[in-house]
């Protein structure tokens, strides 16, 4: 069964052609049961990606909601232009998001993008933004800002004189696209997040009751966020926020205008948490959502399946048609592998060429391999199997069964 949804680039409101001619179109999501399908919201998630003839209730591979099959994911941003945090993100072990708002290309723009961090979006006039509160504010709901009017010169204009020059700066320092945006003072409506998915692959909002008062948006996401173009982050550090990453497999975004607050904690949860720059975690789960497998077998001695994803070239371009760097949805993703109790690992390969992998043990008893692999293009894979008796076996000296690695630790949970 193969059920078509709306692709979570798409703008909200009202329908445009000149958008669909920009969008990458639909994800198509195959699913063994239509239900499995409406359950999950804007992606596929829930069912885990699953095609073939084996049972759903027996997933045999898919898609890890986390980067490296993490518990959940977080991510630290600072705004206005500060370049504070740098120092402690990096002795944490992790790469954040600074969100500049202007239109000068800053010296620090390279070094930052150059160490991993990415340079986002805070639009060209920031208090221009602050001031201009959201149609219905301060008595707005997640529904009733979807639907505030607008104008389609309404969004040329804020596109022209707001998104237009202050990528254009950005861009010129890191020469990478520019992947997302925050909201300044978390103040948008309909129109401005139309405007936005010209351009982003998501915004993150930010409550502030004094110019926007959006207070639903002080909160984690889901594992594919209701509203990509207004995302839901703590609008300052909240180690609650990061525990319930970690524990209902969410999302936390974390907000930072001056200080450099719970750094070491996040980092200290890097075990169980997947850390990155808000553009990198938008770029996983859109791929995981876009993922579909098919050519499933399974033998005593080999696993094998074809895996790609389906999103398309993201090509931007100005009011005025010109083309700007495409976003491409060449990120790895991790995929993992049912074993069944009998098997062991004794190597896994992506068109013909070993990766590194890991196995894992669940509390419930169930086993794992997992590997990253970009799959922008349609790719084959191959994990190679033998007995767990034929491995004890192993004359002593002899090599381990994978030179590409192949641990086996005892994780909380595989999701």
């Amino acid at each position: 069964m193969t059920v078509a949804l709306p692709h979570p680039l798409a703008r909200p409101g009202r329908p445009d052609p000149r958008w669909r001619m920009l969008s990458p179109g639909v994800r198509v999501c195959t699913a063994a049961m239509l239900v499995f399908a409406m359950m999950a919201m804007m992606g596929c998630a829930t069912i885990r990606h699953l095609v073939g003839p084996f049972a759903p209730s027996r997933e045999q591979v898919g898609i890890c909601t986390w980067m490296g099959c993490k518990q959940g994911a977080v991510s630290f941003s600072v705004d206005d232009g500060r370049t504070i945090c740098r120092e402690e993100m990096e002795r944490a072990g992790f790469r954040g998001t600074y969100y500049y708002d202007g239109a000068s290309t800053e010296p620090w723009f390279a070094a930052y993008s150059a160490s991993g961090h990415e340079v986002g979006s805070h639009l060209r006039d920031h208090v221009k933004n602050c001031t201009r509160p959201p149609k219905g504010f301060p008595n707005l709901t997640a529904e009733t800002l979807k639907k505030t009017p607008y104008t389609d010169e309404e969004v040329r204009a804020f596109r022209r004189d707001q998104i237009e020059p202050n990528i254009a700066a950005i861009e010129a320092g890191t020469g990478m696209p520019v992947l997302s945006m925050a909201w300044p003072c978390g103040s948008t409506d309909a129109g401005r997040m139309a405007a936005a998915a010209y351009y982003f692959l998501g915004s993150r909002g930010n409550h502030d009751p004094w110019d926007s008062n959006l207070t639903w948006v002080q909160d984690v996401n889901a594992a594919t966020p209701a509203e990509f173009q207004n995302l839901n982050a703590a609008n300052h550090y909240d180690q609650t926020f990061v525990d319930r990453a970690a524990s209902e497999g969410t999302w936390a975004i974390v907000t930072s205008h001056e200080v450099c607050e719970g750094i070491g904690y996040i980092g200290s949860r890097r075990d169980a948490l997947w850390v990155a720059p808000v553009r990198d975690v938008l770029k996983y789960i859109l791929v995981r959502n876009a993922v579909q497998f098919d050519t499933f077998s399974r033998s005593r001695d080999v696993i094998s399946f074809d895996v790609i994803h389906t999103m398309r070239l993201f090509q931007r371009q100005t009011v005025d048609g010109t083309r700007l760097a495409p976003i491409e949805f060449d990120n790895p993703v991790t995929v993992k592998v049912r074993l069944e109790d009998a098997a062991e690992v004794s190597g896994v390969q992506v068109d013909g060429a070993g990766v590194s992998y890991t196995v894992t043990d669940t509390p419930e008893g169930l086993r794992f391999v997992l590997f990253d692999a970009s799959l922008n293009v349609r790719r084959h894979v191959r994990v190679m199997l033998q007995t767990r008796q034929a491995v004890r076996g192993r004359p002593a000296g002899a090599p381990p069964a994978s030179s590409f690695g192949g641990t086996v630790p005892r994780v909380a949970g595989i999701v």
